[in-house]
């Protein structure tokens, strides 16, 4: 089974194949059982005629432009209301002048790798999520030292590869075992 956007619909005179009937086991077709096997010797050609005819639609849609190339439409919008937290740019700018504007996980440094483009670029995270730690009983503000973390863009993806993100060490430990 495939799913219904990664199938190809074969034009209908493409994929008719008709099987020899027959109403009596007379020798000349497969009568009218519903279950014939493909493996009897006797059924070897119908065989190797499938197999063949199957072979060059497959051949012909690899080579084809038409089945090889799929667009998909991301045209589609809506309208969605959200109640969004404002991130400080101070904290965050904070944030990387005490730890550094490099990966404290992996320790990429966008710099090193893409240069100019990537000099004073790193992502901030909030260790406990932002959503948790400004509805706290108690909550003064952001701590860059405490509640900040520079990552780079994958380790950042990876913190938040579950609903409750992973601590920042959980996955610089995932580093020790390759």
């Amino acid at each position: 089974m495939c799913n219904a956007e990664d199938a190809i619909l074969i034009d209908r005179d493409d994929r008719v194949k008709q099987l020899p009937h027959s109403a009596r086991n007379n020798g000349v077709g497969h009568g009218q059982k519903s279950v014939w096997y493909v493996d009897e010797p006797e059924r070897q050609k119908l065989k190797d005629d499938l197999l063949d005819y199957v072979e060059a639609l497959i051949n012909q849609a690899n080579s084809s432009d038409e089945y090889k190339h799929h667009l998909h439409d991301e045209s589609r919008t809506h309208i969605a209301s959200t109640k969004q937290i404002y991130r400080s740019q101070a904290a965050k700018a904070e944030c990387i002048r005490l730890k550094g504007c490099h990966c404290n996980v992996c320790g990429f440094d966008f710099e090193k790798v893409y240069g100019k483009l990537g000099k004073d670029y790193i992502e901030v995270h909030h260790i406990t999520p932002i959503g948790k730690l400004s509805t706290a009983e108690g909550y003064e503000g952001t701590d860059p030292q405490n509640d900040l973390i520079p990552l780079c863009s994958n380790c950042h993806s990876m913190i938040h590869r579950r609903k409750e993100p992973y601590q920042p060490d959980e996955i610089k430990a995932l580093f020790g075992n390759k």
